[in-house]
């Protein structure tokens, strides 16, 4: 179960077990599921402030400006508090870029002294040794995002000149703190064919693992995929790579259509997104919501959503996002849903 939820956790390179944790109809014949799902949810994306001072071509929330509604500091203990009480496993405090939310050191620790795991990640903004300090106090283990080995790649597909400099900032002050890090490397046309020359770089710069996967088309990517997208030759060539075993550190190619796919084949949810306004979704690559925290409880809203993947409406755009069967996730919508 652990490897299946912690993604924050041990990478386990077994595909066999990989699927064996990916099922649950074994565990929900030995009556180790409820019948109506889990009390809550097991892992939880939270979004603290759609605010970024980058602006990514290809960001699946279209992050950068603070969105009007956003939660309030007090709402946002509130919530904090019904996450601790509801006994979830991990929280990850993401964004836009998390550490432009006042909140985010104050419920980073108040989650962590309350027995809830933390995960973040990070863009290496707004970063500086002390709050490198602070972060590594609370967290094991940062993912920060870095998309290019050097900085006109990088900068470039951050649309922001300095990015570059700031994430491998931020990656040294943590291994230097002797944490963690992944790196997340964002698949597009302009910098796949670097992938390669990151991967040796972050085995320079102290990295644990770099993750990556195709983009979904959601976001930005959505309408403007012939510019952004890589194409298949470029993926073929990254795959070529990554299955020599040539890479200096550990490769995790994963795929966004994962969690999609259990959804379909097993019905429960265990994944929540809260977005930086509150609204509650089961995958963060479509604007489908169960509901919104600025109006409801948290545990209001999971009862509707535990079993969310049975929903009929749900249950059919699960299926059109992962129409291509290639790992490419499709968002469908041209508005909200609520369900």
């Amino acid at each position: 179960m652990k490897k299946f939820v912690n993604i924050f956790g041990n990478i386990n390179n077994d595909k066999d077990i990989i699927d064996a944790a990916d099922d649950f109809a074994d565990l929900s014949k030995a009556k180790l599921i409820p019948d109506e799902g889990f009390d809550a949810p097991l892992y939880v994306m939270w979004e603290l402030t759609s605010t970024c001072p980058n602006k990514c071509i290809y960001c699946y929330n279209d992050s950068h400006n603070k969105r009007v509604n956003e939660l309030s500091r007090k709402r946002k203990f509130e919530i904090a508090d019904e996450l601790i009480n509801a006994k979830v496993f991990q929280v990850c405090l993401t964004g836009g870029e998390p550490t432009c939310s006042s909140e985010y050191f104050d419920l980073m620790r108040y989650l962590r002294s309350n027995g809830i795991e933390i995960g973040t990640i990070l863009s290496g903004a707004n970063l500086d040794r002390k709050k490198i300090r602070k972060i590594a106090e609370y967290v094991n283990m940062i993912q920060i995002s870095l998309d290019g080995s050097k900085p006109e790649i990088h900068d470039f597909v951050r649309n922001r000149k300095g990015s570059f400099d700031e994430a491998v900032n931020a990656i040294k002050g943590f291994v230097k703190l002797g944490k963690q890090v992944r790196v997340s490397f964002a698949t597009t046309k302009y910098n796949i064919d670097d992938f390669k020359n990151t991967v040796e770089l972050c085995k320079e710069l102290g990295v644990e693992s770099v993750r990556t996967q195709r983009l979904s088309i959601s976001g930005r990517v959505k309408g403007n995929e012939e510019a952004i997208y890589a194409t298949e030759k470029q993926f073929e060539e990254l795959e070529k790579y990554i299955y020599s075993k040539k890479a200096p550190i550990q490769i995790e190619y994963r795929s966004p259509a994962e969690h999609i796919e259990f959804g379909i084949k097993n019905g429960y949810a265990t994944v929540m997104r809260i977005t930086s306004d509150g609204l509650v979704g089961i995958t963060p690559y479509i604007d489908v919501y169960f509901g919104d925290l600025n109006k409801e409880s948290f545990n209001d809203v999971w009862r509707k959503m535990k079993k969310g993947w049975h929903n009929e409406v749900m249950l059919s755009l699960a299926k059109e996002m992962n129409s291509r069967q290639n790992g490419t996730l499709l968002d469908p919508l041209t508005e909200k849903i609520f369900l």
